[in-house]
């Protein structure tokens, strides 16, 4: 019985620093906008039926003590469930219980209220904020003791696809970051392009005139760049390490890498066709080539017999 509670007690608390760490990082969104309380204002107006001028401390204490009843049952819930499964508790882990909380935001978000906050708050800071709140909650199960550690050592070491996926997404991150850098500073302002992105995904800029060169745009713009590298790196890196088995997999990978440019200049146009017309589609274009080709030159330095057994043909050993 004591160690039950011990571990509803751990999970509460594991539940409520994540709940902290999702208050905080959106203060310092508002904070950064010049509207203090914009986002917890917002959503005790979509969860009250209020509009935001009628929204008064009253309703937004009542929706902060929600927030936190919620996480605390979330903390209550992961605490339970690792410890029954002997899962250790790793940073990755953590990346994955944020990706659920942005997805349980946006189904629970629109059944509840009929809104769509994610859009309104805006995605890529509603994905940061779940992601930074998952990892804050498995760090702190693992600070408390209720799920073992696993190192970033013993986990490259055991799964060398995450090593090398990591690698690979940096470098292509850090290629296409370079590009656009060398770019602006030629024929523009220096950091116009990834401010121009981050403008019209974080603000909804709608043309040249409302692009925000600063610091946080910036910022926030090149955290999301480096982490669709990074999935992209992980990605290529599983087909790379199956294609060593199985060499008709990297017909695969062409696809998904088809599918993945096809999927960026959608994005580009969802979010600000403009981008593609001030700043050329062309530029983004061999910008994205450049990229998944650093990718592929890496993991081709780290799989050669892939290339070599796709060229020299023969038979093919399937997987077991």
């Amino acid at each position: 019985m004591a160690r039950r509670h011990g571990v509803l007690g751990r999970g509460a608390l594991a539940g409520a620093v994540a709940g902290t760490v999702v208050v905080l990082w959106f203060l310092a969104i508002d904070l950064l906008r010049g509207l203090p309380l914009r986002t917890p204002t917002f959503l005790a107006g979509a969860l009250f039926g209020a509009e935001p001028g009628g929204v008064g401390i009253g309703r937004i204490v009542a929706y902060t003590a929600l927030h936190y009843a919620l996480f605390i049952l979330l903390g209550i819930a992961m605490a339970a469930l690792l410890r029954r499964v002997a899962l250790g508790a790793g940073f990755f882990i953590g990346i994955v219980v944020g990706f659920l909380l942005f997805d349980i935001m946006f189904y629970v978000s629109v059944a509840v209220t009929g809104t769509n906050v994610v859009l309104r708050l805006g995605w890529p800071a509603v994905l940061a904020g779940s992601v930074l709140a998952g990892i804050a909650l498995v760090a702190t199960l693992r600070m408390t003791g209720v799920a073992p550690p696993v190192s970033v050592r013993t986990l490259v070491s055991e799964h060398p696809v995450i090593r090398d996926g990591v690698a690979a997404g940096l470098i292509g991150a850090a290629v296409v970051a370079a590009w656009f850098l060398l770019f602006d500073l030629a024929f523009r302002r220096a950091f116009f392009t990834p401010a121009a992105l981050g403008s019209a995904i974080f603000y909804g800029a709608t043309g040249p005139a409302q692009v925000d060169i600063s610091i946080a745009t910036v910022l926030g713009y090149t955290v999301l760049h480096v982490f669709a590298f990074v999935i992209a790196g992980l990605v290529s890196a599983a087909f790379f390490a199956g294609a060593e088995r199985y060499p008709p997999m990297i017909l695969g990978f062409i696809l998904v890498l088809t599918a993945a440019g096809a999927y960026l200049f959608g994005t580009i146009v969802l979010f600000g066709i403009w981008i593609l017309e001030v700043v050329g589609a062309w530029v983004v274009a061999i910008g994205g080539i450049l990229g998944m080709a650093s990718i592929i030159a890496y993991l081709w330095h780290e799989h050669p017999r892939v290339i070599l057994r796709i060229f020299q043909g023969g038979p093919l050993e399937r997987p077991r």
